[in-house]
């Protein structure tokens, strides 16, 4: 599953694999608002989680952008159901992922019309998500920190983040990681270096379920991936 922008719209895709041979792209989620995007898993695989437009607008006119799931069933998907994890009904909530132990950590803008991108979590009490809170000023310094992706286990969590700069610049992200340390507390976050990061934006980190690889987006739609050995410096401390 991929969100994919065409013509003004995001549509969520799907790519099915048959006798080990990828099959024809086909469009999965698609509302008429035009802005269904982002699906991951919950912890559980029991649920594919997106952001969406779809609940209608807000009093002052603009989308209204929060999390939707569908549920598996035996013979496909639920229909689409709201996620309710922010306090303020001007929030809003986009770029998930989700822990084993069901927390789910992802972006909120606070206020419409600004352009700050701030990093929050809900946490998962067994039966349903908590409301989120914002996390630490050290994961949201900047005016721009977004697009996270943490670790099952929660051991470290990868960001997009335009901290290296003054005021807010979307073309000066690039990915930081913050590891648990043993206390269990977040250390401040790092660069992930040249290695990972360029001249060009950097987001959308995600690592493959088996753990092997890290793959993100640099510039505006080109997908890259490398060994997640590239992450042991800052792991093993």
């Amino acid at each position: 599953f991929w969100s994919y922008y065409d013509k003004g719209e995001h549509v969520i895709m799907l790519c099915s694999r048959v006798n080990k041979i990828w099959q024809k792209p086909v469009k999965f989620v698609h509302s008429r608002d035009g802005y269904d995007g982002n699906p991951f898993f919950s912890a559980d695989w029991s649920k594919l989680v997106f952001h969406s437009a779809r609940g209608g607008k807000r009093l002052d006119g603009k989308p209204d952008i929060q999390f939707w799931y569908l549920k598996r069933k035996n013979d496909g998907w639920t229909g689409a159901k709201r996620l309710n994890i922010l306090p303020s009904k001007g929030q809003w909530a986009m770029y998930g992922s989700q822990s084993n132990k069901g927390h789910l950590y992802f972006t909120s803008k606070a206020i419409i019309d600004s352009k700050e991108f701030q990093l929050h979590m809900a946490r998962f009490n067994g039966k349903t998500w908590e409301t989120a809170k914002p996390l630490s000023e050290k994961f949201n310094s900047s005016a721009i920190n977004w697009t996270p992706f943490v670790d099952p286990d929660e051991r470290y969590l990868i960001f997009s983040s335009d901290r290296k700069k003054s005021g807010s610049d979307f073309h000066a992200c690039d990915l930081y990681i913050s590891v648990k340390n043993d206390r269990g507390e977040w250390e401040e976050p790092k660069c992930l270096g040249p290695e990972i990061n360029s001249e060009q934006i950097e987001r959308f980190p995600w690592v493959s379920p088996d753990g092997k690889y890290l793959f993100f987006v640099r510039g505006f739609g080109d997908i890259f991936w490398v060994s997640t050995g590239v992450l042991n410096c800052f792991l093993l401390h």
